[in-house]
């Protein structure tokens, strides 16, 4: 059984048919076997359910601990068919336990996400929020991202390199175009996020 978050799917190329959407009900026809629900059937069968068996959720949480399947993450696939790594509640508890160690994060610090919660590293900061405390902010989009740092101010953004590269990218073009005070203030700022960023190593 599939669940479908949204009524509506889209493919990163248009399929053998021109199309890039996909409604649930196309999404379904091409599943074979396989039963596909959307999120509004799925809570309403979970309702029915603990209609019937109010304690149902108590038992089924007693039954979990810590070698138990959290969840499946799958591969990009980059590499040949995409593979799904199964991880346990103990898995996300060590690395929630080893990123706070490591991090120093407190609650007054901001997180913005960028990356899609489908994602592992933003699943694991997530986490990690619950585990500390700090507010988490989701960004709009890769067009946004530049501003919602201005105004945000996060003191934590996991990204994939590419993002860093492509914000690189963009203030070094920015750095060209500035009079020869503001390149000063700005290798000054540089240097200053260098040397902080070797004191948190």
């Amino acid at each position: 059984r599939v669940v479908s978050f949204d009524g509506e799917s889209r493919f990163s190329f248009p399929d053998e048919r021109g199309r890039l959407d996909l409604s649930l009900e196309e999404q379904r026809g091409g599943l074979g076997e396989v039963e596909l629900h959307s999120l509004a059937d799925f809570l309403e069968e979970g309702e029915r359910a603990l209609g019937e068996q109010p304690r149902m959720l108590r038992h089924r949480a007693a039954e979990i601990d810590g070698d138990s399947l959290a969840c499946i993450y799958y591969t990009s696939g980059t590499t040949g068919m995409p593979k799904g790594v199964m991880l346990t509640h103990d898995n996300f508890v060590f690395e929630v336990q080893v990123l706070r160690d490591l991090l120093p994060l407190g609650s007054q610090d901001v997180q913005l996400i960028f990356l899609p919660l489908a994602h592992i590293m933003a699943k694991l900061t997530v986490m990690l929020q619950l585990e500390v405390g700090f507010t988490t902010v989701f960004s709009q989009g890769a067009d946004s991202l530049l501003e919602e740092c201005r105004e945000m101010r996060p003191t934590l953004l996991a990204v994939v390199p590419r993002v860093l590269e492509k914000i690189q990218e963009g203030a070094q073009q920015r750095f060209g175009e500035v009079g020869p005070m503001r390149k000063r203030a700005l290798r000054w700022a540089m240097e200053v996020g260098r040397k902080v960023s070797v004191l948190h190593r």
